[in-house]
């Protein structure tokens, strides 16, 4: 089961989805990229704004800039991603 309660993915399926992330990944710009970085630190790594700021010695306000053009990027990514895998 997966988190939420529903039946989780199939294996082949669970493998799609993240191919399919890591490919949306690649808008964010290049790996060590202002969006990307951001993108990685704070939802990967988990780590709050404050720390996010002082490790790339920029504002918090700057990361949370970079953080929501990150997720517009990905965002955007993925639909494309849906709708080029429901025309297949």
């Amino acid at each position: 089961m997966a988190a939420d309660g529903r039946d989780a993915l199939d294996p082949a399926e669970a493998a799609l989805s993240r191919a399919e992330l890591a490919a949306a990944v690649t808008a964010l710009g290049p790996p060590g990229g202002p969006e990307r970085e951001v993108w990685r630190l704070l939802y990967v790594e988990d780590r709050p704004v404050a720390e996010v700021a002082e490790l790339m010695g920029i504002p918090a306000g700057t990361v949370k800039s970079r953080a929501h053009r990150a997720r517009r990027l990905l965002r955007a990514a993925l639909r494309a991603s849906a709708v080029e895998g429901g025309s297949r």
